[in-house]
This record gives C-alpha cells, structure tokens and sequence, in this order.
C-alpha cells in the first residue's frame, strides 16, 4: 500500500511539474529565387546578434501547379497573378500584399529547416510567407522596379521531429524583414530575424505533416 502511495505521489509531482520552455531568436541571411527555382528554396546563415550565430536555415516553396521554370515570363505573370494582384490597397503609396500559403494557392506549406550550431540541434516545421511591394508612383500597376525591394512576415509551427536540443519540442514563431532583388534578375536576397517559442509540454504528442497542414484548412 505504501509503495502505491509513493507512486501515485510520484505521478502527481510529475503532472504538476512545469513544462520546459525554449525561447531562441537569430538573424537569417540568404538567398533563393521563385521564378528561376524549382521549387524555389530559400536558403542561407544566421548573422551575429541573435541567440544563434551559428548554423543554416532554409524556406521550401512547393510550386506544383507553377508554371516551368523553362517558361519565366508566364511563371513570373502566374507568381503575380496567383498571390499579389488582388490584395492591392490605395495609398501614399499604394501596396500589393503576397500570401504564399495553403489559403491562397499553394498545395501545402513552405517548409522550414533549421540546425542551430550554436546549441546543437534542428527543427523543422511549416510556415507562411506574406510579401508587401510598394507602388511608388500609385498608379495601380507594377512597375519593372517596383518589385526591387519590399518587406515580408510569416508565421511558423515548429512540430516535435527536432533534435538534439530541440528533441521532444514543439511550438511557434514568427518573423519578418527585408528583401532586394538586382533587377532585372529574379533572386531575392533575404534579411530577416525569426522568433521562435517552443516546449516540451505533456502529453507530448508527435504533430504529423497531416496535422500541421489541417491548421490552415
């Protein structure tokens, strides 16, 4: 009877006992290209100041229904067309807003890599991808530089396939920055600092690609 007063005490504490929570943040440089990728892989390194400073990141974009790489002119229209003509708002100076996510037009989500060097470890996960470009002379058309430079956010659901730190982990985040384009080429060079919250609560519950893709259905 004892023995099962100690275990069942033991399980109670063990309930009761705080969740570990992580908090990390870095900043990403990088580079990828819709237009001449496929799919479009946004790739690169953390840059000093973060918690991170060591390590690599990547954006996968899938573009199944994208029009061929081989064919730039009429996947750059549908890249537009698909994700920024229609959310143009009026200003001083206007702006076009980009959704690349399940709600408005891709087939799944970007998919997000990580390996952090700095405390040893990877997660992976999904995210959103929102693009603000300007229209400098608010005319309601996009000019061949207006979309040289803009601004982009996204969300991002870490999911428990982590490892070394982040083993065992899940959660969310965000981030948000910069890009540039030498135009008339297509690359985009990213700048961005990403924001990550994630723990180790139970029950811990291993979120599938399947799970993670019904959120934002």
């Amino acid at each position: 009877m004892r023995m099962l007063l100690v275990l069942a005490m033991v399980a109670l504490l063990a309930a009761a006992a705080p969740a570990t929570e992580i908090f990390v943040w870095f900043y990403g440089a990088g580079v990828g290209d819709f237009i001449a990728d496929s799919p479009p892989i946004f790739t690169g390194v953390m840059s000093s100041g973060g918690d991170i400073t060591e390590g690599s990141w990547s954006i996968a974009v899938p573009d199944a229904s994208w029009p061929d790489t081989s064919v730039p002119a009429a996947r750059t229209q549908y890249f537009w067309d698909t994700f920024f003509a229609g959310n143009y708002t009026p200003g001083t100076p206007g702006y076009w807003i980009g959704y690349l996510d399940v709600n408005h037009g891709l087939p799944s989500q970007p998919v997000l890599d990580i390996v952090d060097d700095t405390f040893g470890g990877t997660m992976t996960g999904v995210c959103t991808i929102q693009m603000l470009v300007t229209d400098d002379d608010n005319d309601g058309v996009l000019d061949d530089d207006e979309f040289c430079q803009g601004s982009f956010s996204g969300c991002i659901v870490i999911i428990r396939e982590g490892t070394g730190i982040y083993d065992g982990y899940a959660g969310t985040g965000s981030y948000h920055g910069s890009f540039t384009v030498d135009c008339p080429e297509t690359a985009h060079a990213w700048n961005f600092g990403m924001y990550i919250w994630i723990d180790n609560a139970a029950p811990v519950e291993t979120m599938t690609w399947s799970s993670i893709k019904a959120l934002y259905q």
